[in-house]
Order: structure tokens, then C-alpha cells, then sequence
């Protein structure tokens, strides 16, 4: 989990969807959420972590994707602090 949070990877510039496949219905003991959040945090990162802008690239509204970075602290807190460095508000807690 910790490379999920901390490495980030380009997406391709002429992706014409970024929509996850897989469910988004993911505890943290599923073996798939670390990729989940990889993908996801990868998709903020590309839209310079505007929250809104990368939920409708992930084909989700902006709530879903607040409640979804908030369900585990630390990648709650990887998302505000990224969003710090390039002067964005934090996000509230739903």
C-alpha cells in the first residue's frame, strides 16, 4: 500500500477514458485496493488533484470520489497534502 500512495504514474495523454473497470466497492484487506488506489491517485495527479475534474474522468460523481479517499486516512491525507503543495484547499470529510 505504501508504493500506492507514494508512486505516481502518467497516464497516456490520449487516453480517451480513464474509467476504473473494476468495482469501486473495495475494502482495504481486498487485494485489489491498493491498485485501486494507485489508479485512482494517478487520475488526481494527471488533473493536478482537482477533485471534480478527475471524478468525471473516472466516470463518478465528486461525492463517490470524497467518500472514497476518505473511507482510509492516509491516502485522505496523501490527497490534501498533495493538494497543498500547489495551493488547493483541503478537501472536507463527508
Amino acid at each position: 500500500m505504501t508504493l500506492a500512495l507514494e508512486l505516481r504514474c502518467a497516464l497516456a495523454e490520449d487516453l480517451s477514458t480513464e474509467v476504473w473497470t473494476g468495482s469501486w466497492a473495495l475494502g482495504r484487506k481486498d487485494r485489489r485496493y491498493a491498485a485501486f488506489i494507485a489508479y485512482v491517485l494517478d487520475v488526481l495527479a494527471n488533473h493536478d488533484w482537482a477533485v471534480g475534474i478527475a471524478a468525471a474522468g473516472l466516470g463518478v460523481s465528486t461525492g463517490k470520489l470524497i467518500r472514497v479517499l476518505a473511507q482510509d486516512p492516509q491516502t485522505w491525507n496523501v490527497v490534501n497534502q498533495a493538494r497543498k503543495k500547489i495551493d488547493l484547499v483541503n478537501l472536507r470529510r463527508p
